[in-house]
């Protein structure tokens, strides 16, 4: 699990937005290297992680306090084993944008000139 504190700036690490766009991550915890999904956390379960995170780490509650945002709280999840685990996610975006995220998705996937030229695949 990770914060976007930025140490209580007024808006959201870079990285976190690189994670809403590339949910795909490679974790290295120690020895120890796995394929998660990040995940962000919201509602019940936001409160309930952060609240875990400032009682090891208080400092985070003051970040909290120095900002008017909602510091994000993202879960790393390992994909479930087997052949049909996910590649790739593309649809962490929050809920309000998930619409235009679906409807970029399918523009982009719509053969043009313009997109075989950079071969891009979905």
């Amino acid at each position: 699990m990770i914060v976007g504190s930025s140490l209580g700036a007024p808006s959201h690490p870079e990285w976190y937005h690189n994670l809403l766009a590339h949910p795909t991550v490679r974790v290295e915890l120690a020895a120890e290297q796995f394929e998660a999904i990040a995940v962000p956390a919201e509602g019940a379960r936001r409160e309930r992680l952060f609240a875990q995170v400032v009682h090891v780490a208080p400092g985070y509650g003051e970040y909290q306090a120095a900002t008017e945002r909602t510091l994000p709280v993202v879960v790393l999840e390992r994909p479930e084993p087997g052949p049909e685990a996910p590649r790739e996610v593309d649809n962490l975006a929050r809920p309000a944008y998930r619409g235009d995220l679906a409807a970029l998705l399918d523009t982009l996937s719509t053969p043009t000139p313009s997109a075989s030229v950079l071969n891009w695949a979905p």
